[in-house]
């Protein structure tokens, strides 16, 4: 038992909601084991969750996170720091990576993190969201490991083309971006939408490491439901957020921060003073989603705006965001063969557009 994972018997009295006569009942009914840490009781909170906690609460409604539309994550939670994630219902590239960046911040501020899992989250151990949350913070978060090793190969290579990574340093994004394009291409994707991808991790991904610093990065990529043409990247950090990197440039500081989110897509517009050739790399990408005719996601310090193209240039929406706390997630949707034009100008006056809006 790590000290992390133990309480005692109040708190597990509090976490299942019953008294100390039940909970004496049915620790020794369902053979809760405990240990005496200076002549107090303490108990695994994972163990006291695995084996009681299910049986004196019925499971509800679940719930889905996804790039389209999603729930707050304290509908997952038992208490403040136990995420029910049975309660997940379906989950894209956009929920895996809003979820782990949100236990990270947690953990991060000093949480010890226990998650509730079961049989049906095992699309979430595909995509390696359990491996990569634990070869980060491995003393911080606790769930019941066992779950997956009574079921047998599960495979789900189609939908999964890049499980969880973490990313490093600058320019450590090249070679697994070279190894996705490469598989991509041997799938039989388009030259086009492979150079639409590589251009936008590339993009995302040192923009990811460089606000970061030294929090983690994330990274994920999907097919996106049953049409193999539909392909979703998710890029997202706990670093100092869009907005007050762009404000580190005087010339942006009076603006808002939901001005500065928007702002941070024009042209030429960076965080970084005297560099006027900088502030490219995110008109680009957004100029990516346009030429795709698709959508894109953008979550950043608390603020959340979500772009559809498929119906033209008149969709936008200010969304409530799945994570909330200081960093970055965003995710696009590509579309192969649906491919346009546009200019980086054209990017500009949609920004003004999206501004008038907020």
């Amino acid at each position: 038992m790590y000290l992390g994972d133990l309480i005692n018997t109040q708190e597990a009295c509090d976490l299942l909601d019953i008294s100390k006569p039940t909970l004496s009942s049915y620790r020794k009914k369902y053979n809760v084991s405990h240990v005496k840490i200076k002549r107090e009781v303490k108990f695994s909170k994972t163990e006291i969750l695995t084996k009681l906690y299910k049986i004196l609460n019925p499971l509800g409604e679940k719930v889905g996170f996804s790039i389209f539309a999603g729930h707050e994550f304290d509908v997952l939670k038992i208490d403040d720091t136990t995420y029910d994630l049975r309660k997940i219902n379906s989950i894209d590239g956009h929920g895996a990576i809003s979820l782990i960046c949100h236990l990270v911040t947690e953990m991060n501020n000093g949480c010890f993190i226990h998650l509730f899992i079961d049989k049906t989250n095992t699309f979430l151990k595909a995509m390696n969201f359990f491996g990569e949350l634990k070869r980060y913070l491995n003393s911080k978060v606790f769930w019941d490991e066992e779950i997956f090793t009574s079921i047998g190969n599960f495979s789900y290579d189609g939908l999964i083309k890049l499980p969880v990574r973490r990313l490093g340093v600058v320019g450590a994004h090249s070679t697994v971006a070279d190894d996705l394009i490469i598989s991509l291409s041997e799938q039989g994707y388009s030259r086009d939408i492979c150079s639409y991808i590589g251009w936008a991790i590339g993009e995302l991904a040192d923009n990811s490491a460089t606000h970061a610093k030294i929090h983690p990065s994330f990274i994920y990529f999907e097919q996106f439901g049953d049409d193999r043409r539909y392909l979703q990247l998710t890029i997202g950090d706990t670093g100092v957020g869009i907005p007050d990197s762009l404000k580190g440039n005087e010339r942006y500081i009076d603006l808002t921060d939901k001005e500065a989110l928007l702002t941070a897509f024009k042209p030429y517009v960076s965080g970084r003073p005297d560099e006027e050739e900088r502030g490219k790399g995110l008109t680009d990408v957004l100029k990516i989603s346009m030429e795709c005719g698709s959508k894109m996601r953008v979550e950043s310090n608390g603020i959340g705006y979500y772009y559809n193209f498929s119906a033209g240039l008149d969709n936008f929406e200010v969304i409530t965001p799945l994570f909330k706390g200081n960093g970055t997630i965003i995710s696009i949707l590509f579309i192969d063969g649906n491919f346009g034009s546009k200019e980086r100008e054209d990017v500009e006056s949609y920004i003004d557009v999206c501004l008038g809006k907020i």
